[in-house]
């Protein structure tokens, strides 16, 4: 028993687990992950330093900002800047960038409908304060100049007054042709009315113009609408237009522009125009919406029946204003023995016609504008 106790196998020790190594490995590589994530965020942030810096050396200019904004912009001449179509903004203009310039595109059936643009001159003046009667009194400083003598004409006054934008409103086209017969009437073309219109003013009597839409200087932010005629197009595609708006409607006696302002003032262009006009035995009616018409010094070259619109007396629609616009207009014609007024179909313009039909009649003799062109 004692040698089977000497000889007994001793039971093999059980090795300690060794745990740290496995937690090793796992924050070993938890630290991998966490190398890779900063690197990452690293490069990541390096890129957008990059770029931020080129944007700034390229000096990128934002949607809303002008050329006139701009430091190192030279001032350009008016002219210049109306062939842009950039607007002078005065030096102490506060209106941020964005409140200057139109950014986004208004669809089309949001879009307000814009018949005429009118000369800044005619627009109405603003109310100035009346002078105080101690400041009245004061005697000027020079000896006030001496009233021009006028030149009296034989016979009296003729005026010819212009309805121009028809075509839309069928009902206020009649009550104008009922009203007096002889007013003339001006059509645009390839409006949705422009036969019968053209039907009613012929029943009555009325003479009849084409209302031929024509560049502004806006367009294309405002559009003269169907069939204009643009700066862009070349001499046979302009031609061409024109003759199809003159086809529109029958019987027209002459034509003048809707809008215009920068077709008007292209010499070229508007020599192009007249040909045809002078070959259709038509005469044109300046309704000078820009100081840089040439159409005078065109029409005078071809020897092109023209005359040139005096007074509008309509565009701030005001019943005393377009009033004063009438007996501005009666004034023009005694002056210079006649006159051209321009009005559009509004209802307020119908009532103060009516109302001063009369007046007018009484001072001056109304003719249509085929009788005062020269």
């Amino acid at each position: 028993m004692a040698r089977k106790s000497a000889y007994k196998k001793k039971s093999p020790k059980k090795t300690k687990k060794r745990p740290g190594k496995k937690i090793s490995i796992k924050l070993q590589l938890l630290k991998v992950f966490a190398g890779l994530g900063v690197l990452l965020l690293l490069v990541v942030t390096a890129g957008f330093s990059v770029h931020y810096m080129l944007v700034r050396k390229q000096n990128v200019k934002p949607s809303f900002v002008t050329e006139e904004t701009k430091p190192s912009q030279p001032v350009l001449p008016q002219k210049k800047l109306q062939e842009k179509n950039i607007i002078q903004k005065p030096e102490k203009s506060k209106t941020p960038p964005s409140a200057e310039v139109k950014t986004a595109k208004i669809p089309s059936s949001e879009k307000p409908t814009v018949y005429e643009i009118f000369p800044e001159k005619d627009l109405p003046p603003p109310k100035v304060k009346e002078v105080p009667p101690e400041v009245a009194a004061i005697p000027p400083t020079k000896a006030p100049l001496k009233e021009r003598t006028r030149v009296t004409l034989k016979g009296r006054p003729k005026v010819a007054i212009i309805i121009d934008d028809l075509g839309y409103d069928p009902y206020i086209a009649e009550k104008f042709a009922e009203l007096e017969p002889k007013l003339t009437f001006s059509v645009i073309p390839h409006t949705p009315f422009q036969k019968k219109v053209a039907e009613t003013v012929r029943i009555n009597g009325g003479e009849l113009m084409l209302h031929v839409p024509m560049e502004p200087n806006e367009y294309p932010d405002i559009d003269p609408g169907p069939g204009a005629l643009l700066t862009s197009m070349e001499p046979d595609q302009l031609i061409a237009q024109l003759k199809i708006n003159l086809d529109t409607i029958s019987d027209i006696r002459g034509i003048n522009g809707h809008m215009g302002s920068k077709l008007t003032a292209s010499s070229e262009q508007m020599y192009q125009i007249f040909t045809i006009l002078k070959q259709r035995k038509l005469y044109f009616v300046d309704s000078l919406t820009t100081p840089d018409s040439v159409c005078k010094s065109s029409a005078t070259l071809l020897k092109l029946p023209f005359a040139q619109r005096d007074v509008f007396i309509d565009h701030f629609l005001e019943p005393e204003f377009m009033r004063k616009q009438v007996h501005r207009l009666i004034k023009t014609a005694k002056k210079n023995g006649e006159a051209i007024g321009i009005a559009h179909p509004h209802r307020a313009t119908l009532e103060i016609m009516k109302e001063l039909m009369p007046e007018i009649k009484k001072q001056v003799d109304l003719v249509p504008a085929s009788q005062l062109v020269k």
